[in-house]
């Protein structure tokens, strides 16, 4: 490799460009380059070496697949610490998800049924949603938790909560868009699913 090359590595827009245009020297600079940080960062998400090495290279599979379409508004270095970290959530959901159902003596059904047909995986991602959207709303203040309810689980318009709870149809306004911002903040983790 010229020493030219080499620096062009060092460069993010470079790189990406040389990524881009399908370029396996620099697809290698950055594997060698980030491939033991990245397994070790997975590694303290995980704590398995096997899964963590499985995680990392899963990203890089489909870094190098999307490779023609790659475009990062931040750094490469950034951009792949972020794809590990949302490799590893999902495989932690996952590990998650199967536990519980071993434990609840579902584990020969999950076993024999959901590994092998991914609309009964999807399913079972759907409840286990469900339940953490739930989970959420109950952590909502009282008053934001009602008007939530009344709105979104009851489908009353705004008049009819605000008449129904002897509010103004502004305080329901004010109490959704609180209940909203909370459980977007408190769910933004299942974006990732």
């Amino acid at each position: 490799m010229r020493q030219k090359d080499k620096n062009d590595y060092k460069d993010d827009k470079l790189l990406t460009s040389h990524l881009r245009d399908g370029n396996e020297k620099a697809f290698e600079y950055l594997f060698d380059t980030y491939f033991e940080m990245l397994v070790d960062y997975a590694i303290r998400l995980i704590h398995n070496e096997d899964v963590a090495k499985d995680m990392v290279q899963t990203v890089f599979v489909k870094l190098y697949d999307g490779r023609a379409n790659l475009s990062t508004q931040s750094s490469l270095r950034y951009y792949l610490y972020k794809a590990v970290y949302h490799q590893c959530l999902n495989e932690l959901r996952h590990q998650r998800i199967s536990a519980d159902y071993l434990e609840a003596g579902d584990g020969e059904f999950y076993q024999r049924e959901v590994l092998q047909t991914p609309d009964e995986e999807m399913l079972l991602q759907s409840k286990e949603v469900s339940r953490f959207i739930q989970e959420a709303v109950r952590t909502l203040p009282d008053r934001c938790r009602e008007v939530y309810l009344l709105k979104f689980a009851e489908g009353l318009h705004n008049k009819e909560v605000a008449e129904r709870l002897g509010i103004s149809a502004k305080t329901v306004e004010a109490q959704t868009t609180k209940a909203l911002s909370h459980l977007r903040s408190e769910l933004a983790w299942l974006a990732a699913i």
